[in-house]
């Protein structure tokens, strides 16, 4: 997943999360791992069905920043 970062042994995901009055922002969600092949990963827990996972620029995003999730 291109979406996985790891930083200080913990692994993160940024997720599009709704906000109160419209929009989404990016929200650092830490991840618990399990196997991993190359560079894919098992994602056992800190992801859901449903949420909007954000796959690129996430070297330049931060907790809280606003974005706009694409289909």
């Amino acid at each position: 997943m291109l979406a996985v970062s790891r930083l200080a042994g913990q692994y993160f995901a940024f997720v599009a999360e709704p906000q109160t009055g419209g929009g989404f922002a990016a929200k650092q969600r830490p991840l618990t791992i399990g196997e991993t092949v190359g560079n894919d990963y098992e994602v056992k827990d800190g992801i859901k069905p449903g949420d909007k996972v954000i796959i690129s620029g996430t070297q330049f995003l931060l907790d809280g920043v606003p974005v706009i999730p694409q289909s």
